[in-house]
């Protein structure tokens, strides 16, 4: 039987120390217990037509001689040992286990309850409230997030050299564009371990750290330049 139709079915842990399954192993000991559960496969296997998981009652001396591979007194035994304990039952010209079929009905709605709930999950769901849409933009993804509330949160965009030259240009701060975009972009707009959120409060620092590196004097004494490599992470 190919592996996808090869379904299990349950089987206590402790099932050798059923009442019913103790009168058959006092009866025919382990090799009896081993011959009922292969008894037990073979009804599993046949699951089809009008009668699943029951074997045909006429001739069943002969068919679980030949499934089994047992001779006659073997069968008999077996099966007059299974009826007597209770384990299996001859009703309706049927020879079948009453539990073994609760089992597997219980099985069977299961599993065709968990395929109808994947068939449910697999249809499309309604569109989410969120959605990330990328453009591009000097070779880096922008991304636009709409939040669930209803607010559009704007990722970081590094600016174009005439943003920052405009910019410059307002604050007369004489910054050499260039440099500053060169500065940042070698680093991916990261300062320490933080994403840079502003470039404008970087230029501003930028200007700080620029007066702070002119050498001031004060009273004729030479007060040294502040080394602004910390402030950009040189």
């Amino acid at each position: 039987m190919p592996k996808k139709d090869a379904y299990y079915f349950s089987h206590d842990s402790n099932a050798r120390n059923d009442p019913k399954v103790i009168k058959l192993r006092l009866s025919l000991g382990w090799e009896g217990y081993g011959m009922y559960w292969a008894l037990l496969e073979i009804c599993k296997d046949n699951n089809t037509g009008d009668h699943p998981w029951t074997l045909e009652s006429e001739c069943i001396n002969q068919l679980v001689m030949m499934l089994l591979s047992i001779d006659e007194l073997t069968a008999k035994n077996l099966i007059n040992t299974l009826k007597q304990s209770g384990l299996f039952s001859e009703e309706n010209g049927r020879f079948f286990s009453k539990s073994f079929i609760e089992r597997m009905i219980s099985t069977e709605e299961k599993r065709c309850k968990s395929r109808n709930n994947g068939k449910l999950g697999g249809r499309p769901k309604k569109e989410p409230t969120g959605y990330d849409q990328v453009n591009q933009h000097d070779n880096l993804n922008i991304t636009l997030i709409k939040e669930r509330k209803g607010k559009e949160r704007k990722v970081f965009i590094p600016p174009k050299k005439e943003e920052v030259i405009n910019y410059c240009l307002e604050r007369k701060n004489g910054i050499d564009a260039d440099k500053f975009i060169d500065f940042y972009q070698a680093r991916s707009w990261i300062m320490g371990k933080t994403k840079i959120k502003d470039w404008k409060a970087c230029i501003r620092t930028w200007e700080k750290n620029n007066q702070c590196d002119k050498t001031t004097f004060s009273g004729g004494n030479k007060v040294e330049s502040t080394d602004i490599s910390k402030f950009r992470g040189e």
